[in-house]
């Protein structure tokens, strides 16, 4: 998964920098950033609700009638 692990080293590298370029935390940066990864991807719908949002929002609905229009019998 190329992907993920690309995303990974760009968090880990931001974790790096972010608290002054340490030396000896690779480890430490590289398991913080693979759970922020899986974190992310945990948090992503995975698009099972998407066709019923896509029929909602296509649902067409009816006008009520007009307030001010008055009925004669």
């Amino acid at each position: 998964m190329p992907d993920r692990e690309q995303r990974v080293r760009e968090i880990a590298h931001r974790l790096w920098e972010e608290e002054g370029r340490p030396h000896d935390q690779e480890k430490r940066h590289w398991h913080a950033a693979e759970r922020m990864v899986d974190a992310e991807a945990a948090a992503k719908p995975t698009g099972v609700g998407k066709r019923r949002t896509e029929r909602k929002s296509a649902k067409r609905t009816t006008a009520a009638p007009h307030a001010s229009v008055t009925q004669t019998h």
